[in-house]
């Protein structure tokens, strides 16, 4: 693993599917999204058809207490058919290197590089002076479910987004120059409405050197020495931080040190930062809703209240850490359900 220059961030090794794959039934958006909407879900399914795919791979929050969906059966069935796929030919390794990402959603392109992000550089507690710091406050009781999985599990799957300031975009503005007349690693559209996602594997010596230089720049500029602020999968990096220390504590290392995660720089122009919503009942939140529309219609459907929040403005997000530490829970939600982070590259752990 090539050395950063004390930035935090490394050149992964991912795993992608078997060339002939059909990457649109492959990629599947991130489990916590439509949460109260179980019919997407069942779309997706439908539309998979039983072909490879990472919704075999992961839990949709939505499935949690339907009948034989359950996290009890996959607790134990993630797991086996992650090793499935390892060894059936249906993942294949690429060689080390940073993935530019360019992903079209409702608000535009936008721009991110996959990299593996060092959990000894971040800490999600309240107080914390890391390098990669959380955005929201930890939920303690969400994360021994988690930590278990990923002890087990073979595999991980990116959700998790970090944010940086790079407000002269400096990094995305390079790696556009630096992948213009290559070809691209993947590029499809995505499932039910998710736009359409393109790929660039970064891999040589000088691919690298413009992302140390640069992140070297933004760190020397960095204020209160935080460099990343988590955008999204706060509970997925605080579970691998959690992990992590279980394994120092026990004297052992290995990959699950490192987490995959895209790095997006918050000056992004589709980058969206929208509130999210809440669904209430009798004084009480039932659920956390990602759209204006959907949460009003939701809250007709359920008959309960459609609790409408304001956005949050970006420019605050790095200084408020600073000043206050984590956020409260659910303060904003990294553009629309459908422009989430669909589940695409995986990694050994």
């Amino acid at each position: 693993m090539t050395d950063n220059g004390g930035f935090g961030i490394y050149a992964p090794k991912i795993l992608i599917p078997a060339e002939g794959t059909d990457l649109e039934k492959w990629a599947t958006i991130a489990c916590d999204q439509y949460t109260s909407d179980p019919g997407y879900w069942q779309k997706a399914e439908e539309l998979i058809g039983g072909a490879p795919s990472t919704l075999d791979l992961q839990m949709p929050e939505a499935w949690l207490g339907e009948a034989g969906k359950g996290h009890e059966g996959h607790e134990a069935a993630i797991p086996r058919k992650m090793k499935e796929y390892l060894e059936n030919g249906t993942l294949r390794e690429i060689p080390e290197g940073f993935v530019f990402i360019k992903r079209e959603t409702s608000s535009g392109t936008r721009r991110g590089l996959l990299a593996l992000a060092d959990m000894d550089r971040f800490d999600y507690r309240p107080g914390s002076k890391a390098l990669i710091r959380a955005s929201e406050e930890t939920v303690e009781s969400r994360l021994p479910v988690r930590v278990e999985i990923r002890k087990t599990a073979p595999l991980e799957m990116p959700h998790a987004m970090l944010l940086f300031r790079d407000p002269k975009d400096m990094l995305m503005g390079s790696l556009e120059v630096l992948t213009r007349n290559r070809r691209p690693l993947y590029d499809f559209p995505l499932m039910l409405g998710g736009g359409r996602i393109c790929g660039w594997l970064l891999q040589t010596i000088r691919d690298w050197n413009v992302v140390a230089d640069i992140f070297n720049i933004l760190l020397a500029k960095a204020e209160d020495g935080m460099l990343f602020a988590v955008g999204d999968g706060n509970h997925s990096l605080a579970a691998a931080k959690l992990c992590r220390e279980q394994e120092k504590a026990r004297g052992i290392s290995s990959d699950k040190r490192f987490a995959l995660v895209e790095l997006v720089n918050l000056y992004d122009p589709a980058l969206q930062f929208l509130p999210i919503h809440r669904l209430v009942k009798d004084g009480q939140v039932i659920d956390y809703i990602h759209g204006e529309e959907e949460c009003r219609a939701l809250a007709e459907k359920l008959g309960c209240t459609a609790d409408i929040r304001l956005p949050y403005p970006r420019e605050q997000l790095f200084s408020d850490i600073i000043k206050n530490g984590a956020l409260p829970k659910k303060t904003f939600s990294i553009g629309r359900a459908s422009d989430k982070r669909y589940y695409l590259e995986c990694r050994r752990l």
